[in-house]
């Protein structure tokens, strides 16, 4: 009867186990050079943590080494990024379809609507990475990266029942850059994300067969960079080109203040605004050179 009503008990918290689980969410830059073995798994490595690297998936797992460790660990990566624009049927801002991204047409043809319209297309020339203390970007030649060697280390003495360890790694990585004139740098011309764990010093200890338990405390290196033009296809800047082309265009190469307090100084920009053209460029670089964390385990 106690029998039965253990494996009762166990299904019954296995069923609200499942009931109560969240939905689990991929990301792209998140844990592609830490551990290969995990990689192959998709991650779903926490109760059964790979070897040294047990320090960032579930620090417990370090208790399960005897003596002395050192892994090795290279990685190779390549970052291909295509996209497609097209136009939808009845494109326009503002009653203008000129758009140069999606318009076929010649530029500056004195037509503010499109003829024949186009899909572009976009794609990215290669890896950029963000260079701890010189702090700029630095863009790789096309082709994929190899790193490494990423090292990891662990040690457990005869007879204790403590095993400490430590390991570079890169928890999030991910960067590329494109042709100045491609079409796609409205979504990022140059774009580096990055954190590099350093050191991790790490312990486990076995409490029983059946237990172990496990702390690390991560020390690293943070860095986002980000170099991307900006434009803003709607109906008030619309309105601002029919303005430039229709009241402004007269007054062209004309200034004075009689002028500029009739037009509120609108028409002195030496380039009006429109929907199609580039606004600004956004430029961002920042970096943290000690970003601490940590992990707690049980296994």
């Amino acid at each position: 009867m106690n029998n039965k009503n253990k494996g009762l008990g166990v299904r019954i918290l296995v069923l609200v186990a499942g009931l109560l689980a969240v939905s689990a969410h991929a990301q792209l830059a998140n844990n592609l050079a830490i551990d290969v073995k995990a990689m192959s798994m998709g991650h779903a490595v926490t109760a059964d943590p790979p070897g040294v690297m047990s320090i960032h998936f579930n620090p417990a797992g370090l208790a399960r080494l005897d003596g002395r460790r050192v892994d090795l660990q290279f990685v190779g990566a390549d970052f291909s990024l295509e996209s497609e624009f097209s136009a939808p049927p009845d494109y326009n801002v503002f009653g203008f379809s000129d758009d140069p991204v999606v318009c076929d047409d010649v530029p500056d043809d004195g037509v503010d609507f499109c003829r024949n319209f186009k899909t572009a297309t976009s794609s990215v020339e290669g890896i950029s990475l963000y260079i701890p203390f010189i702090n700029d970007t630095v863009d790789l030649p096309p082709g994929p990266l190899i790193a490494g060697p990423l090292p990891a280390f662990s040690i457990r003495p005869a007879g204790s029942k403590f095993t400490f360890g430590t390991a570079t790694y890169l928890p999030m990585a991910a960067g590329f850059y494109r042709d100045e004139d491609d079409v796609g740098n409205y979504m990022g011309e140059r774009v580096a994300l990055e954190r590099i764990t350093y050191l991790s010093p790490s312990v486990a200890y076995q409490v029983n067969d059946e237990l172990s338990i496990g702390a690390s405390i991560g020390m690293s290196y943070q860095a986002i960079a980000l170099e991307q033009d900006f434009r803003a296809p709607n109906e008030l800047l619309g309105f601002a080109r029919v303005i430039d082309e229709s009241i402004c265009a007269p007054f062209a190469g004309e200034s004075n203040i009689a002028l500029d307090l009739i037009l509120f100084g609108i028409c002195n920009p030496d380039e009006g605004l429109g929907p199609f053209k580039n606004l600004a460029s956004l430029e961002v670089s920042m970096d943290q050179r000690f970003s601490p964390s940590y992990n707690l385990g049980v296994l």
